[in-house]
């Protein structure tokens, strides 16, 4: 694709160190910078694997949910899961 800056979000110091050994590898393999993003503070202990469990279990508030993530992505995750 032509990309030469990665973006990445970051929530905790864990993120903080496992993103920079990421981050020094694709510079030296693939010549490609890494810009981090610090998440606010309603978002620092989100994470994907939570998200999918929520959705999964299934019969979740909207309204809590969308603390969290936005709908749409919740509904996209949703029927993927189904399949």
């Amino acid at each position: 694709m032509g990309a030469r800056v990665i973006l990445r979000g970051i929530r905790d110091a864990v993120d903080v160190h496992a993103e920079l050994e990421i981050a020094l590898t694709n510079r030296i393999i693939g010549d490609m910078e890494t810009v981090f993003l610090m998440t606010s503070g309603q978002h620092m202990l989100t994470s994907s694997t939570l998200i999918k469990q929520i959705v999964e279990i299934g019969n979740y508030d909207p309204d809590h949910l969308a603390r969290l993530v936005p709908l749409d992505v919740a509904k996209k995750l949703e029927q993927r899961l189904r399949k």
